[in-house]
């Protein structure tokens, strides 16, 4: 089991325990009704990925969707939204909303598995991406460091050869 954390936001039970079942053995799986839980459990809890249904009984998938967004500084969360909303306004609406794709149902489980699994490892490049520019920036931080330190002494040395050819005149 990954150790990424994917909500599941849908107000049909049947079709969340279909999600859940398709991704339970290969993420930590945590299924809610409704939009409001999930802005909330993302205080406490940040999910890797989200599967999100645009009509939820409580808030619009949306607005769920901009919310979450606007509380994820770093862009560390994924949302997929998963709707029988399929005209190209709705799904264009979902990108503007801030989703990084959009599934029609009904949803083949395959590709749900698919793009869950593509989203995980953009992720988990996308930290690597990160840990890689943190070790250059931090390599560079000490190049210059030492050269400044060089630099210093090779100013002491030029003062004290000057110093000591004056003597010997």
């Amino acid at each position: 089991m990954s150790n990424k954390r994917v909500y599941l936001v849908d107000d049909e039970p049947d079709f969340l325990e279909l999600e859940r079942e398709a991704l339970d053995g290969d993420f930590n799986i945590s299924c809610m009704s409704f939009g409001h839980a999930i802005l909330n459990e993302i205080d406490y809890t940040q999910p890797s990925i989200v599967l999100l249904d645009v009509e939820l009984p409580d808030i619009n998938g949306y607005e769920v969707c901009k919310q979450i967004k606007e509380k994820d500084q770093h862009d560390n969360i994924s949302i997929i939204f998963i709707s029988g909303n399929d005209s190209i306004n709705e799904r264009l609406a979902g990108y503007s909303a801030g989703a990084d794709d959009y599934i029609v149902k009904p949803v083949d489980i395959f590709e749900l598995k698919a793009k869950a699994h593509i989203v995980s490892k953009f992720q988990q490049n996308k930290e690597n991406i990160k840990t890689q520019e943190t070790l250059a920036r931090d390599m560079a931080f000490q190049a210059m460091s030492e050269a400044s330190q060089y630099g210093r002494v090779l100013q002491f040395r030029k003062k004290k050869l000057m110093t000591v050819n004056r003597t010997k005149k």
